[in-house]
């Protein structure tokens, strides 16, 4: 629905910001079709800073960010560069659009309490910027294809699996350190040089002593 139509306005460390021409009608139905001119420039904020925190979160997780993009349906981050992307990626990623959000609120929300409000279109785009943003971080959070919440609520579950993945590598090579080669061991077991169940001993005290790591790791 939104693949033409877009604008370049900016940049951003190297990602092209594009407004497509149905942004207005956007703006104008999230204003309830009034003049709001301080509520539209809110809105594009909100929704600019969203996806702006979907592509920071991308580079921190390897991705990179094709283009930032503006629509009148709000906006998305596009993924580049032909990798394919994680469940794990695509859980952080998520959270990048919310947590932006948030950011911008906590600002709105101290400026309304220090400032003195003395114009409608300042009213207007703290009124978007604290209340109109609220609303839509709860939208996005909520746990339903195509909004964020459906891949950022998978995260905790992901943390954990990929905690146990680490736990079982380190565990691996805790015995590749302490357990010689499988062909050393049987030349030695046949020159009689060392003992078949001390090997079997210290692959178990590896192994024992990784779980309690990765129990230590859980309880922290």
């Amino acid at each position: 629905m939104f693949d033409t139509g877009y604008v370049t306005v900016a940049r951003w460390k190297g990602t092209p910001i594009r407004v497509h021409w149905s942004t207005p009608i956007g703006m104008l139905l999230f204003g309830r079709f009034a003049f709001v001119p301080g509520f539209w420039l809110g809105y594009l904020l909100i929704v600019g800073l969203h996806e702006m925190g979907h592509a920071f979160l991308m580079r921190r997780v390897g991705l990179h960010a094709s283009s930032i993009e503006i629509h009148a349906l709000g906006g998305q981050a596009r993924y580049g560069g032909g990798r394919a992307v994680s469940p794990w990626q695509r859980s952080v990623v998520a959270w990048g659009g919310v947590l932006a959000q948030a950011l911008l609120l906590i600002v709105a929300l101290v400026v309304s309490a220090l400032v003195p409000i003395t114009s409608v279109f300042v009213a207007q785009l703290l009124s978007a910027l604290t209340w109109t943003n609220v609303w839509i971080i709860a939208l996005n959070l909520m746990p339903l294809p195509p909004l964020d919440g459906a891949d950022a609520w998978k995260l905790p579950r992901l943390w954990r699996e990929r905690r146990g993945r680490r736990a079982a590598r380190v565990a691996r090579e805790r015995i590749e350190v302490r357990v010689p080669p499988r062909a050393r061991v049987e030349r030695e077991l046949e020159l009689g040089e060392v003992d078949e169940e001390k090997v079997r001993e210290t692959v178990r005290r590896a192994l024992a002593d990784a779980a309690r790591d990765s129990r230590k790791r859980d309880v922290q």
